[in-house]
């Protein structure tokens, strides 16, 4: 095989890979707009409550269209051979790649930090939901968690 297969070879590879990551990440976007648009469906369908169920949404739709727009980009740069665009894809997936690498070693370093935080957060939150009036949207959240962990009354024989 001569370097011209060669290159056709991993462009297509290359191409097959990036279709993936299109589909894949409009999956994503769809259980973002699912989870933004009907939670509690959603919440009952994974069966486990989800306390923060608006943010994982949204952070769905971030990934998801992310991926389907970088997958986008890498895949018609492998079809059309650009150079602009598979150099576009290439720094995408080291600035990606490096934002990671922060992102993680951020949270290890922080991680005490954040989880004192998250839980005086919540303990705000439980100990101020009967003074605040009626439920707002912090606390449909909590309404949710109690709902889904309420015993279930035992089944009675006829």
């Amino acid at each position: 095989m001569g370097p011209w297969g060669c290159l056709g070879l991993a462009r297509g590879f290359l191409f097959l890979f990036n279709s993936a990551a299109v589909l894949l990440g409009s999956l994503l976007v769809a259980f973002g707009l699912w989870a933004l648009l009907d939670r509690w469906s959603l919440s009952w369908v994974l069966g486990s409550p989800l306390l923060a169920l608006r943010g994982g949404a949204w952070l769905w739709l971030g990934v998801g269209g992310g991926a389907a727009a970088l997958g986008a980009l890498g895949g018609i740069g492998a079809l059309r051979g650009g150079r602009v665009l598979l150099g576009l894809y290439f720094g995408s997936l080291l600035l990606l790649f490096t934002a990671q690498i922060t992102v993680g070693v951020i949270v290890y370093t922080q991680r005490i930090e954040v989880f004192s935080k998250m839980a005086a957060h919540a303990r705000d939150l439980i100990q101020g939901y009967p003074a605040q009036g009626p439920p707002g949207e912090p606390h449909e959240d909590w309404d949710l968690v109690q709902q889904q962990v309420s015993p279930i009354e035992p089944h009675r024989a006829p």
